[in-house]
């Protein structure tokens, strides 16, 4: 995440490859056979033009539970698995895929080329075979949160799908940008440039009210160094949906669900564990509410 800062800040004023917003790393980390689980890689063609590597991470229980996982701007799939491959253990099986130009994927990243990419995926979660009474799951994390609401309110299938988990992302690349550049020394004139000039098309924020047919869970971590709590709780705000925000202790940035906060885990396990698997409305009973989990 130092990386993005970086990358940000320097992209902003010399230019840094397609896009200061996207660090893609094409080195593998974790590869498929170090899983105690098995695991199966496969390719999807993209809207994009690019080709998409995909993994899907097998639990044991049959006609497991499903959560999809849209990673966040750095790295790739083998190295961000982390934040949802526990819940193979718990009986869901876990769907990843790489961006354009991350990991084994084909071509490069940018705003529109994420979109499509997001859109293509959704479409083949949704074409995919759905055991009776399965519940298939969100995530977007960081980045991943933004290109994941785009996807879903440009794809129209979010009633195929029973809950939307947005982790410690933003409403919008123009403040994300002003944001992470302030805080380098002397950054003030760059932050605000970068806040007049970064676009905001297809900004989460202006596509989340479009969602109003999925229940969401936003979390960010009140300790985020990157992207401020106000950042999600805005795009929390913006939401027309069944929603309930999530102010987290005692976490670092995108680190909300992983190993060394179990206490996390297991209240988002419990989550799922209230969500039926239908759609839920705010006249079943879900209604909007923020709380401080500590």
């Amino acid at each position: 995440m130092l990386l993005w800062a970086s990358c940000m800040l320097s992209g902003l004023l010399v230019g840094c490859g397609s896009s200061p917003f996207y660090a893609p790393d094409q080195q593998l980390g974790t590869a498929s056979h170090q899983y105690p689980h098995p695991v199966i890689d496969y390719y999807l063609d993209s809207r994009s033009g690019n080709r998409l590597h995909v993994q899907r991470h097998l639990s044991s229980p049959p006609n497991a539970n499903l959560v999809v996982h849209f990673h966040g701007n750095a790295g790739n799939l083998s190295k961000t698995s982390e934040k949802v491959v526990w819940l193979v253990d718990h009986g869901f099986d876990v769907l990843l895929f790489d961006y354009s130009g991350y990991g084994q994927s084909s071509g490069n990243a940018s705003r529109e080329t994420l979109r499509l990419d997001g859109i293509t995926f959704l479409e083949h979660v949704s074409a995919l075979s759905r055991p009776s009474g399965q519940r298939r799951i969100l995530i977007g994390t960081s980045m991943g949160g933004a290109v994941l609401v785009d996807a879903l309110a440009s794809s129209e299938l979010q009633t195929e799908f029973d809950l939307l988990v947005i982790d410690s992302s933003f409403d919008h690349y123009s403040k994300l940008a002003r944001d992470v550049i302030s805080r380098y020394p002397l950054s003030y004139l760059v932050a605000k440039v970068a806040e007049w000039t970064v676009s905001d098309q297809h900004a989460p924020a202006d596509q989340i009210d479009k969602l109003k047919a999925i229940p969401l869970l936003v979390a960010h971590c009140q300790e985020d160094g990157l992207i401020p709590l106000e950042r999600g709780f805005e795009l929390f705000e913006q939401a027309q949906t069944a929603k309930v925000f999530w102010s987290m202790e005692k976490c670092l940035h995108a680190r909300t669900f992983t190993a060394e906060h179990p206490d996390n885990q297991q209240l988002l396990l419990e989550q799922f564990e209230l969500l039926p698997p239908v759609i839920m409305t705010a006249s079943q009973g879900v209604g909007s509410a923020s709380q401080t989990l500590k």
